[in-house]
């Protein structure tokens, strides 16, 4: 026997004492087998002793064959006219231990008692599915914890090396539908703003993602909701939208709208519609909490709203720069042109046929417009050549030609260090080379 002490058991088998002890209102001893048999580990009292003392070799066989089974389990058996219950279980260490004593046999008694037993098992057992509830309910709120931890950094990574001269809609073309299916809502608009004065209002519907409302639908809304007041609204409602913003047969039964802003600036709104009901599960029959927008929603929103006020906000600044720079250019050409009278116009002109000729060759649009700006820029050597032979009106001669022909390369050399035009160069530097690599 390894066992010494009633420490040694197990809460496991206190339990079933005192379980069995209340139910019988009898004592039950926890047994133990060693060298001279079964005996009780726990201390009995003067009753119990009479009954254990003359039934010792029977209880000694009785439990070696409960023993024997190898399972846990609880039987009755009347010894010598003494009716008695154990019940075979095992110690936290293996150890076999039984767990005995002597009840009553009158049948009312017994089933008031198993009565007893049966409700206060029905209540463990329903707490034990509440409990078992609430771990599912913090187990799926962990994971939802961890998706939105996920995509809010996978949001921000995509808008931090996402390129400046992406639009507003573009960044959000990609981001719409994994936020959608994160806040398991029907569907998401992202609506534009429109500088009217002092306030701003709504557009155009840049983007969606998901079953939205038609355009004009989604900017009244946004309209009617005053677009000035620039916080997050959440609007819940029993059934279906039917006030002045909605006529009936919609389909809106909660919005929630958030500011795309950076600044001070605003940039549009996202819309969120409706929160989806289970698969198997019409509006009204899914739980009021399931079916409404909360705050975990409107955060997550909030949150990607945030993001794509940043990324608008850096697109801005980069077409006010593109914008600085085409200004810069125009200037650059308008001194040229103011140089060479002769070649007025030309400049414009070969950057309009340079951009038409890249989009018939299908380049991008990014590439295109850097071969109209190279267009634009690729006299800009000619600053460098003398009046006196940039206005000859005669033939040049070889020595003039050649002063001419360096013009190229003084313009590649004048736009070196000006980061902004720098990809223009090689336009410059080689717009008089010929086809057949010749030369100029």
């Amino acid at each position: 026997m390894t066992l010494s002490s009633p420490a040694d058991l197990g809460g496991c088998v206190h339990e079933i004492q005192k379980q069995l002890s209340s139910t019988f209102d009898s004592q039950f001893l926890v047994w133990v087998r060693c060298d001279r048999g079964w005996v009780p580990l726990t201390e009995s009292t003067h009753s119990a002793q009479e009954w254990i003392v003359p039934l010792f070799p029977q209880l000694n066989r009785w439990f070696d064959a409960l023993c024997c089974e190898e399972c846990r389990t609880t039987q009755c058996k009347t010894i010598d006219g003494c009716s008695l219950v154990a019940a075979l279980t095992q110690s936290d260490v293996g150890d076999p231990v039984i767990i005995a004593g002597r009840i009553e046999v009158d049948p009312l008694l017994l089933a008031s008692r198993a009565a007893t037993l049966s409700l206060h098992h029905a209540e463990q057992e329903a707490e034990s599915n509440l409990q078992q509830l609430l771990v599912d309910q913090y187990a799926d709120r962990l994971t939802e914890s961890y998706e939105e931890l996920t995509f809010l950094r996978r949001l921000s990574k995509h808008v931090e090396y996402c390129s400046a001269d992406r639009s507003l809609s573009d960044a959000a073309k990609s981001t719409l539908p994994q936020l959608r299916e994160l806040t398991a809502l029907e569907g998401i608009s992202l609506v534009g703003a429109l500088a009217d004065g002092d306030r701003f209002l709504p557009s155009h519907v840049l983007q969606t993602s998901g079953s939205v409302p038609d355009p004009d639908l989604t900017c009244t809304i946004v309209r009617d909701v005053k677009p000035s007041n620039r916080r997050v609204i959440v609007q819940n409602y029993m059934g279906e939208l039917t006030n002045k913003l909605v006529s009936p047969g919609e389909g809106i039964r909660s919005i929630v709208i958030v500011p795309v802003e950076k600044e001070g600036t605003l940039f549009g709104w996202l819309i969120g519609f409706n929160k989806r009901t289970a698969s198997n599960l019409t509006p009204t029959q899914s739980p009021s909490n399931f079916n409404e927008i909360g705050s975990i929603e409107a955060s997550l929103l909030e949150a990607a709203a945030l993001m794509l006020g940043s990324h608008a906000s850096n697109n801005r600044l980069f077409r006010e720069k593109e914008a600085l720079v085409v200004d810069v250019i125009h200037t650059l050409v308008g001194v040229i042109e103011a140089k060479d009278v002769y070649t007025c116009g030309h400049s414009d002109r070969v950057a309009l046929m340079a951009r038409r000729l890249g989009v018939e060759l299908g380049l991008s649009e990014e590439e295109c417009q850097d071969i109209f700006l190279s267009g634009l820029l690729h006299d800009i050597g000619k600053i460098g050549v003398a009046d006196d032979i940039l206005l000859k009106p005669g033939k040049l001669t070889d020595e003039e030609f050649d002063q001419i022909k360096l013009h190229p390369e003084r313009g590649a050399r004048l736009l070196r260090g000006l980061k902004p035009l720098e990809k223009l160069i090689p336009g410059i530097l080689h717009h008089h080379e010929a086809m057949d690599g010749s030369g100029y």
